[in-house]
């Protein structure tokens, strides 16, 4: 099950623990959220797992990267530990 946290003090709910701001002390966890603000670095980070886009497609001696991508700053651009970069449209 979803689990949204937000840390206190802040206005953004998280809802993926990749997420690079992804609260790990002084924060509120809820199981669902009615109105609240989702930071957008989740949002992209799900996005990538509904599309089954988890892995870096460039081409590396003839065969996909394969590492697991990231966002970055929420650029729409997407990164694997490598330094590949590539835009999911």
């Amino acid at each position: 099950m979803l689990e949204y946290r937000k840390a206190i003090g802040k206005l953004l709910w998280h809802s993926h623990f990749k997420c690079t701001t992804w609260p790990k002390a002084n924060f509120i966890a809820a199981m669902s959220l009615l109105t609240e603000e989702i930071c957008s670095e989740c949002k992209d980070i799900h996005a990538l797992h509904a599309l089954h886009v988890v892995t870096c497609a460039v081409i590396v001696d003839e065969k996909p990267c394969g590492r697991e991508l990231f966002v970055e700053n929420s650029k729409e651009l997407f990164y694997c530990p490598v330094g590949h970069h590539t835009r999911i449209i």
